[in-house]
Parts: C-alpha cells; structure tokens; sequence
C-alpha cells in the first residue's frame, strides 16, 4: 500500500508542479475547478445526496460558479490591465 502511494506521489507531484509553475492563471484556475468539482461530489454523497441525478446538481453548481468566479476574475484582470497602460 505504501508503494503505490509513494509511486502515485512520484508520478502525480511533478505534473502538478509543471501545470503550477507552467500553465497561465487561467488555465490553472480552470484545471482546479475538476477536483473541486469532483470534491463536490463526494460531499453531496456524504451528505446523503443518494440520487445520481442530486449529486450531478451540486456538482455542476459549484462547477459552474468557479467558472463565473474565474470569469469575472479575467474580466478584472483585463480591465485593470487596461487601467494600467492609459
């Protein structure tokens, strides 16, 4: 069991800080709305969502308002950009 987490740990950790390090904010903002999504999931599964059809519904609330969040924060990144450069 250790060695497939250690082996998962060694696999895992150097995409993560590639795609840290090298993709763009919004491309890393996006790619961390999937495992915020899928701990939705699970958490309307603790919480007693047994219908699949109730989890898919919390899960793409929160999918879909990290999308607004991450749309609005470009929206003022470039409009403060814009600020900047007049």
């Amino acid at each position: 069991m250790l060695r497939q987490r250690l082996l998962t740990v060694a696999v895992v950790l150097p995409l993560l800080l590639a795609a840290l390090f090298l993709l763009p904010n919004v491309a890393w903002a996006l790619l961390a709305c999937v495992p915020i999504a899928l701990g939705a999931s699970e958490w309307a599964r603790l919480a007693a969502y047994r219908k699949t059809g109730q989890r898919l519904f919390v899960t793409v609330i929160v999918a879909a308002c990290l999308l607004f969040v991450v749309g609005i924060s470009r929206v003022e990144l470039a409009t403060m950009a814009n600020a900047l450069v007049s």
